[in-house]
């Protein structure tokens, strides 16, 4: 392989596009060693690909990188880069991950993937893998459920269904679909129901047929799915809730760094620390705390303090702790 230095100037432009876009080299020094040219020459690169390829790239002082703006006909490109066997087995451990479903589609996606490595590697690979279906899961139903609930929340059209509870009875519902969420390896739909002002989860494989209505479906505009999530539980629904929970210290870790929570830290010292939470309904977050034991404390709401006392005292029955000790 040739040197950089050796390349003609357009395949140069090409390059130094590539090397920004992927971050490998951004800095005006480390492009002018890689190409071994003047700085000035490398400006003169950025400008000619900005007025030939209508691509706009920016310097970030702070940074001394250069930044890809806008790509323009260079986006149309694809990158000839080898996908590598490590590539494949990171996606391909996350399709196992939601392997309850679909399994006709994710085997065309694996042998996919595995056809794009060299025959020995791809051979290798696949000895490594397994995958186990769940006898109780029928494909072909999510796969066209999937497609249909996707086309109605972007055609923005009410869908309607007979729904499975995890009780086992069934309800036809017809809701404004909003968006899909994941949670576990199991997909769900989060909608507004026509009977409900709040919105509920659907789980993806308890849902039966889906018709498309005509009905107009719109969502708020004010919904984001991101910050929805946020708020969200081991996805149960309810009413926006504030909780106040005072946490002992060895916790603080665990609970400041989750990721995709709402919350903020009041109160900080050496022995406890109090998180405020934002939820949607309290169930779900309930189950999360009823995790931390005796190092989590309900402050807020009062209802809420109500039930871990409650819970509390219905624990000390079951382990029939008595409960003089403890006075």
């Amino acid at each position: 392989m040739l040197p950089y230095s050796e390349y003609s100037k357009s395949r140069k432009l090409l390059e130094m596009f590539r090397l920004i876009k992927s971050g490998e080299a951004a800095s005006q020094e480390e492009l002018s060693n890689i190409f071994e040219v003047s700085t000035k020459t490398i400006g003169n690169y950025k400008r000619e690909l900005e007025r030939e390829w209508d691509a706009e790239i920016t310097y970030n002082k702070s940074e001394s990188r250069y930044m890809i703006e806008r790509e323009g006909t260079l986006g149309l490109l694809k990158s000839t880069q080898t996908i590598t066997a490590d590539d494949v087995n990171l996606i391909l451990a996350t399709l196992v991950e939601s392997q309850n479903f679909m399994e006709t589609k994710m085997n065309i996606i694996k042998n996919g993937l595995l056809g794009l490595l060299p025959e020995e590697e791809s051979k290798k690979l696949s000895k490594m893998l397994h995958t186990e279906k769940n006898d109780k899961c029928n494909d072909q139903p999510i796969v066209f459920n999937l497609n249909k609930i996707r086309r109605a929340i972007t055609n923005e059209r009410k869908i309607e269904f007979t729904y499975r509870s995890a009780v086992g009875n069934h309800k036809t519902h017809k809701i404004v679909p909003y968006s899909f969420a994941c949670e576990f390896g199991k997909y769900y739909i989060i909608g507004k129901p026509e009977d409900k002002e709040k919105l509920v989860h659907f789980r993806l494989d308890r849902i039966g047929k889906v018709d498309i209505l005509e009905e107009s479906g719109v969502k708020s505009d004010e919904f984001n799915v991101y910050n929805y999530l946020k708020r969200t539980w081991y996805m149960y629904g309810g009413e926006e809730t504030t909780v106040k929970v005072k946490f002992s210290q060895e916790f603080y870790n665990v609970v400041t760094e989750k990721n995709m929570i709402e919350g903020s830290l009041l109160e900080h010292n050496e022995d406890y620390f109090v998180y405020e939470f934002v939820a949607n309904g309290t169930l779900g977050i309930k189950l999360w705390l009823l995790g931390f034991g005796a190092g989590a404390e309900v402050l807020e709401p009062k209802e809420l303090r109500e039930e871990f006392k409650n819970i509390s005292k219905d624990m000390m029955k079951l382990y029939k702790i008595d409960k003089a000790v403890h006075e």
